[in-house]
């Protein structure tokens, strides 16, 4: 399984450079994996508000200032990037199942803006498969 890589394992693979945003990106893109191997929903919601953390703290460290609500949508490019780099192929089926649990339960209501925000950018990319 994705679930056993390790950071520098990732870092290797993709060539990034080691400074601290890019491992944070990495650490984010992990969390992507670790959602789609993971079997609970609890599990796979708590992957996600990992993830979210993760890119907050990345722009954070970028533009110096917290993400603006108004802003939050025009990430889009952003968890785009990380979908592309996840190693798994299942997400946005995974994501799609998620996003229906979240709907169905209010008490996670609160989940499903960040749900949605990547099943729009998997679904975006599945739109641009050959």
């Amino acid at each position: 399984g994705n679930a056993n890589i390790t950071e520098a394992d990732f870092l290797e693979g993709n060539k990034l450079a080691d400074a601290g945003e890019d491992k944070a990106y990495c650490r984010a893109i992990m969390q992507l994996d670790r959602l789609a191997s993971s079997e609970l929903p609890a599990e796979k919601l708590q992957c996600i508000s990992q993830y979210f953390s993760l890119v907050s703290e990345c722009y954070r460290s970028y533009h110096r200032e917290e993400i603006p609500v108004s802003l939050s949508e025009q990430l889009l490019p952003v968890h785009t990037f990380c979908v592309v780099k996840t190693s798994t192929g299942n997400l946005y089926p995974t994501l799609k199942l998620l996003e229906q649990f979240v709907r169905r339960n209010d008490r996670l209501s609160s989940s499903m803006n960040m749900v949605s925000s990547l099943c729009l950018a998997a679904e975006f990319l599945c739109s641009w498969k050959v």
